[in-house]
Formats: structure tokens, sequence, C-alpha cells
């Protein structure tokens, strides 16, 4: 089962909750999110609350539909799609 694809850059994924929610991208031509209700149903867990909890808001620094706790750009899986590009942010 897939659950999210990226490797065409044709979705932007700097989305809101209720995007994220249900899903979107299309599944057969390009990227996408399967969508969190979805996985709910596959899944049968609880969802997790929209909360970005940095000081910095690296949901909108780092143009990504994500939610940081710490950290923003140590994992950064939905952030601005470059493809052939590989950035790793060293300490």
């Amino acid at each position: 089962m897939v659950i999210q694809r990226r490797q065409v850059g044709n979705v932007n994924f700097n989305r809101n909750w209720t995007d994220y929610k249900n899903g979107f991208g299309d599944m057969t031509n390009g990227d996408f999110w399967l969508g969190l209700q979805k996985l709910k149903e596959i899944l049968k867990k609880a969802l997790t609350p929209d909360n970005d909890q940095t000081s910095s808001a690296g949901a909108s620094m780092f143009n990504s539909g994500w939610w940081f706790n710490h950290n923003c750009s140590d994992c950064n899986p939905n952030g601005l799609f470059t493809p052939g590009t590989v950035s790793l942010n060293s300490k």
C-alpha cells in the first residue's frame, strides 16, 4: 500500500489540515497523499492533531504541510519538491 508518493513534483504538499485529512493528488498519474481519514479506517487508530509547536513556525518557514515539535528541517517530507536534488542537514 502506498500512502504518499512524491516522484513527479506535480502536486504542492504545502496544504492545510483538511487536505491532509481528506487526501489529495492523483493516485494514478502523479504525486499524492492518501489521506488521514483513509489511514484511520485502515489502521483503526486515532488522528494526531494539527500542531506546529515550534516557536519559529517551521511549517511556514519551510513551505511544508507538516507539523513540527522541534528541529524543523530535520524531517520535512512534505517540503518543496526538487527532483534529483538531495540535501542533508549536517550538524
